[in-house]
């Protein structure tokens, strides 16, 4: 009899139910409900935790697509403001130089508006000024305007 040589088999992990985007994103809003995170590098750790992978591009992306925005330094899913900002009683909501933004409202609707925006606690916003249709907020940092404008501009029209 000949002398074989045991052969062994490398074998490569294969995951039967590969991760998928969806469910990826599902566990990330979960996540940002669940507990306050304010960086990405806490959530790409406790996404990891999860059992998800979380390269920090992926949770950029993943934050970007499903509209999860950051206020008051904590990242915020859609659904977690959404019953806060009164929907119907805003016509407008406009830039006003670097500082501020200008929040036109249904007539008598801008105080309650202005508490309610107050409420959210968006980054940046220093204060708010409500009268009977129009609200200014003024900002510390002009670079905190666009993603207000854009948060605003989706919540209340």
């Amino acid at each position: 009899m000949e002398d074989y040589p045991l052969q062994t088999k490398t074998t490569r992990r294969i995951d039967l139910m590969p991760e998928s985007k969806e469910a990826r994103q599902t566990a990330l809003v979960e996540l940002l409900t669940e507990s306050p995170y304010y960086s990405q590098q806490e959530i790409c750790d406790a996404m990891k935790a999860a059992g998800f992978s979380a390269a920090q591009p992926s949770i950029s992306r993943d934050l970007q697509e499903l509209g999860i925005i950051k206020f008051s330094g904590r990242y915020l899913p859609p659904s977690a403001l959404k019953e806060k900002l009164p929907e119907g009683l805003t016509d407008a909501i406009i830039p006003a130089g670097p500082y501020m933004i200008v929040v036109r409202t249904k007539l008598g609707a801008a105080q309650r508006v202005a508490a309610e925006i107050d409420a959210v606690s968006i980054e940046g916003l220093i204060g708010t000024v409500a009268g009977d249709d129009t609200i200014f907020l003024a900002f510390d940092d002009p670079s905190q305007q666009a993603p207000a404008l854009d948060f605003l501009t989706q919540k209340l029209l």
